[in-house]
C-alpha cells in the first residue's frame, strides 16, 4: 500500500525541530482562539442566574396629544 510506505518513511525519518516549532505555534493560536469562546459557553450553560439580570426596566410615559 502506498500509505504504508509513506507513514513508514515519516517514521524512519524522524521529525524534525521545524515541524514540532510549526505543531507548537498552531496549538498555541488555536488555544488562544477557542478558549476564550469555550469558556464563555460553559460559563453560560452552567452558570446561575437569579433573574434580576435580565430584566429589562420600564416606565410608563404619558402621550401627548396633539393641539386641536
Amino acid at each position: 500500500m502506498i500509505l504504508r510506505d509513506v507513514l513508514s518513511r515519516r517514521r524512519s525519518a524522524g521529525v524534525s525541530s521545524h515541524d514540532n516549532s510549526v505543531v507548537l505555534v498552531i496549538a498555541l493560536m488555536m488555544t488562544l482562539v477557542f478558549a476564550p469562546v469555550v469558556g464563555l459557553h460553559v460559563a453560560a450553560a452552567l452558570g446561575v442566574t437569579d433573574g434580576g439580570h435580565g430584566e429589562v426596566a420600564s416606565v410608563a410615559v404619558p402621550a401627548k396629544r396633539p393641539p386641536g
